[in-house]
């Protein structure tokens, strides 16, 4: 896979935008190992304006799949489902809202003999993978994402949200190579904004020992405490990457909506 170089290496004793650190936490991550990358701006860390340390959670593209992307995948997917069924209750000159009033079972058992003899096998499909979906929690399995993506056309669904993924095209997330694996890649959550103090923020960036600390003051900051856990600075975003990061994390909170100019308006006004 190809790498673009975005990685320099760390000066020891610092702690600056870009910095990525071990022991960071995310609320929907807390089985997964979890980074976090700096973004409080550079010269507010130079001159010492700031009380903390904020960053953005990173997480393994393995993970994510698990998570986030099953989250958005789970969705089209629902969505998908519901209309294909629908589409079959309309041309069968069936109810279209039979999927809000009775459950996946009795829908198979009350309206399948309904069913035209040469849609029964994709309605039968429809409604199973539909029930099994639904049943699925927050975080999936990878035995049934794999099967899930088995089908040719939840694939496609899943490999256009991956697209998006890779071209940086989403609010939420933004993709990185791994700093340790060249074949490998990373996830920024780009929502998930964390932090922690400055008293500890400036430990780290001398790598700091977990066990010098009681568990408690973890509790006032957004790192993982581990008994025998070291947390420090591993590598650095460099520019323009970082910067670009920073601006697709902007965009999640400064986005403004206003009402639009009246319907046509352009017609009146070259009249």
């Amino acid at each position: 896979m190809g790498q673009r170089g975005i990685f320099n290496e760390v000066s020891i004793g610092k702690l600056q935008q870009g910095y990525i650190f071990n022991n960071a936490v995310c609320e929907n991550y807390i089985h997964s190992e979890v980074y976090g990358i700096i973004i409080t701006p550079r010269c507010d860390i130079e001159n010492e304006k700031v009380m903390t340390f904020h960053y953005l959670p990173i997480v393994s593209l393995e993970d994510w799949k698990l998570n986030d992307f099953w989250f958005l995948l789970k969705r089209q997917l629902i969505r998908n489902l519901n209309q294909n069924i629908n589409q079959i209750f309309k041309d069968e000159g069936i109810s279209t809202n039979l999927l809000e009033v009775f459950s996946k079972d009795e829908i198979l058992l009350k309206f399948e003999p309904k069913i035209h003899s040469k849609k029964v096998p994709k309605f039968k499909s429809y409604i199973n993978w539909l029930k099994n979906i639904e049943e699925q929690g927050e975080v999936v399995s990878q035995k049934f994402l794999d099967e899930v993506l088995k089908e040719k056309s939840f694939f496609k669904i899943g490999a256009n949200i991956i697209k998006d993924l890779t071209q940086n095209n989403m609010r939420e997330f933004y993709l990185i190579e791994d700093w340790s694996d060249n074949d490998k890649y990373k996830v920024v959550l780009l929502r998930e904004v964390q932090k922690f103090s400055w008293h500890l923020g400036k430990k780290i960036a001398q790598g700091l020992i977990c066990e010098e600390f009681e568990k408690k003051d973890f509790n006032y900051n957004d790192l993982k405490y581990e008994p025998e856990g070291f947390i420090y600075p591993i590598k650095a975003v460099k520019s323009p990457f970082i910067e670009h990061m920073i601006q697709k994390f902007f965009t999640n909170f400064g986005r403004i909506g206003i009402t639009d100019h009246e319907f046509q308006l352009e017609l009146k006004l070259i009249t």
